[in-house]
């Protein structure tokens, strides 16, 4: 009788509040090689390349809003003979603690271009798949002047695995 009601008259836990990661961390949206930084005073940025057949998917890389998804294209002309269009995309993205971060997205093949599943007012969670890079990338994050970044230049990330910097005084 007592195991029965033990069974039945647990405590219950409320996990709805309990947090794997802080909300001041960004992590890696993507798989890649970080290839460059910019860490000065005024602006931090780091840039991911995603090799040809590399992990291929685009996460988020926080709890948060997107804010606006903005298409870009531009014309390239390759050995005079083959026109195309170049096409980037440009994200901007608010945690839930109110910081943003700037993504730009390009994508290495001139066939299949880079696949966005979002709009801006999008709503999504740490991890949540924003798109696809068929045939690799490149990815260029922007993060405010008081973020710590926390990977170096030729780091292999993982995406949503690898931390890539803070907002606040966390880590």
């Amino acid at each position: 009788i007592c195991a029965y009601m033990a069974l039945f008259h647990r405590k219950q836990i409320d996990l709805t509040t309990l947090q794997a990661i802080d909300k001041s961390l960004i992590v890696s949206p993507i798989s890649g090689v970080v290839t460059n930084l910019d860490n000065t005073e005024d602006k931090k940025i780091i840039e991911i390349r995603v090799g040809l057949f590399s992990g291929f998917g685009l996460y988020m890389p926080f709890k948060g809003d997107i804010l606006s998804h903005i298409e870009l294209s531009s014309p390239h002309e390759f050995w005079g003979v083959f026109k195309v269009q170049r096409i980037k995309h440009k994200l901007k993205l608010r945690s839930s603690d109110s910081h943003t971060v700037s993504c730009q997205i390009s994508g290495l093949s001139l066939i299949k271009r880079v696949n966005l599943f979002i709009n801006g007012g999008d709503k999504a969670k740490l991890g949540a798949l924003l798109g696809y890079l068929p045939y690799g990338g490149k990815v260029v994050i922007e993060v405010s002047p008081q973020a710590k970044i926390l990977v170096k230049t030729g780091d292999i990330v993982q995406s949503t695995q690898t931390l890539l910097a803070s907002e606040g005084n966390k880590v």
